[in-house]
């Protein structure tokens, strides 16, 4: 490995620059580095910190990142293992190498990185091993799930005061509407769509839309109900493994969710899964 990899890898490792490395310092590095297959235990790779400044780190930090099997050419595997474990754990890789390189035992390791710092092995295991829960959720319809959101749902809101409004203030004459009370861009709209109807036309076609703009009222209602039972179903469930953090507005972005998460469930390697919250449920198998 080359000093200046060297130096890089550390910075990666430490979160922060090598500062004061002098020359003198990059000659003995250049020595020490050369052999690829050199071995490294803890109190070696101390040294190497050493002449760059940089802290020393305990045991179990070195054993846990980078084993009992290192060599020069392994230290970039061990560090890249780290930040991953930094950035799951908290999201800083300074923050991160101070306080795990600084653990003085296993178990105060073992405790600070919790499941992130399990063996895989024993973490599938477990995942396999989980039982079904008990409560289900009610799985909300495609179409359905943009009115679960607050600005994609507002058109329906709107639509339903401005039919109240009009049937509220519905005059004899199309110039005689209260400018402020009522919304005049639908009156606008419909005129310019029908130019030539009367006034009793538009009243015949408020009483027409008024089924359907009460039923997506009572559509909304009974969705929202649905999934406010969802949600408390959720937070009774011992596990919940993967969050979708979202920012939805407008109705194709929640279908385009739902169509993406319909793929996640498809995938081979979900399918497999022992965990039955991830088995697809029928709609989606193929």
């Amino acid at each position: 490995m080359e000093v200046d990899e060297f130096q890089q890898q550390i910075e990666l490792l430490t979160g922060s620059s090598i500062k004061g490395f002098r020359d003198v310092d990059k000659a003995l590095l250049c020595e020490v580095l050369k052999d690829d297959s050199a071995r490294l235990d803890c109190s070696q790779f101390n040294e190497l910190l050493l002449v760059v400044n940089k802290d020393r780190v305990y045991a179990p930090f070195f054993d846990h990142f980078f084993g009992k099997s290192c060599t020069i050419r392994t230290l970039p595997l061990g560090i890249e293992k780290f930040r991953k474990t930094a950035m799951r754990c908290y999201g800083n890789f300074v923050f991160a190498y101070r306080t795990l390189s600084r653990l003085g035992t296993v178990a105060e390791l073992a405790s600070e990185l919790g499941d992130v710092g399990r063996d895989q092995a024993e973490l599938l295991a477990d995942f396999k091993g989980r039982s079904a829960p008990l409560l289900r959720i009610d799985k909300i319809a495609r179409d359905d799930t943009y009115l679960l959101g607050y600005l994609s749902a507002k058109t329906i809101a709107v639509d339903v005061e401005r039919y109240a409004a009009l049937i509220r203030e519905i005059r004899d004459d199309w110039h005689d509407w209260p400018d402020v009370t009522v919304p005049s861009k639908v009156i606008d709209a419909y005129k310019a769509a029908s130019p030539a109807a009367t006034l009793d036309e538009f009243r015949k076609f408020l009483k027409e839309s008024e089924p359907e703009i009460l039923k997506l009222d009572q559509r909304i209602d009974k969705v929202r109900d649905r999934a406010k039972r969802n949600q408390d179903v959720y937070l009774t469930w011992d596990h919940m493994d993967v969050y979708f953090a979202t920012s939805m507005r407008k109705s194709w972005e929640y279908e385009e969710l739902y169509d993406y998460i319909a793929e996640l469930l498809r995938s081979w390697s979900v399918k497999r899964s022992q965990y039955p919250l991830f088995r697809p449920d029928s709609e989606f198998r193929k």
